[in-house]
């Protein structure tokens, strides 16, 4: 296993594109946020990437063909011309619910609860706002999105994790045992 520091920053539309959990989808990268300043139009994100170096190499890549980083040439990475991908698009996005999770002791910063929550509920996770330090926590505020099970599993799950957890939005259902 490897660790890379990388810095993203990202201006409408791109600060609203679900990176990091695209990272652990798409490159089997577990994203350590270890800063962030997410607003609804800009976002600073640094971060160190966890895995293989060929994964990271492909990840760091990737970031850069959306722009999100310096250009290939100045973190020597291969150039490619392949299209950016979209894996969010394959998973039902039916249900959405807005969470805010806040860190409330630095013991709890270095556990990757947003790369968790995509790997193993199988859900879509956008960061849509945040104020985090890894040395002095503070909030992420995110969007989860999937099937009404994986999405309640997944605040089910949060409440376990001694975070503090502020669902938007209380009740959710689809109704089928109506």
């Amino acid at each position: 296993m490897a660790l890379a520091e990388i810095g993203l920053v990202a201006v409408a539309p791109n600060a609203q594109i679900p990176v990091l959990w695209r990272l652990g989808r798409l490159f089997y990268v577990v994203p350590h946020v270890r800063q962030a300043c997410i607003r609804q139009d800009t976002a600073f994100v640094s971060l160190e990437l966890e895995g293989a170096p060929g994964q990271i190499a492909e990840a760091s890549a990737y970031l850069q063909r959306l722009g999100l980083t310096p250009s290939a040439d100045s973190l020597n990475l291969p150039v490619s011309a392949e299209p950016v991908q979209e894996p969010e698009k394959n998973i039902s996005q039916a249900y959405s619910i807005p969470v805010r999770i806040d860190f409330v002791s630095p013991e709890q910063t270095p556990f990757p609860v947003l790369y968790r929550l995509g790997r193993d509920f199988e859900i879509v996770v956008n960061l849509l706002e945040a104020e985090f330090d890894r040395e002095t926590g503070g909030y992420f505020f995110v969007n989860l999105s999937g099937p009404l099970g994986r999405v309640q599993s997944a605040i089910a799950y949060l409440h376990t994790t001694g975070l503090h957890i502020d669902p938007r939005q209380r009740s959710i259902t689809d109704y089928s045992n109506l």
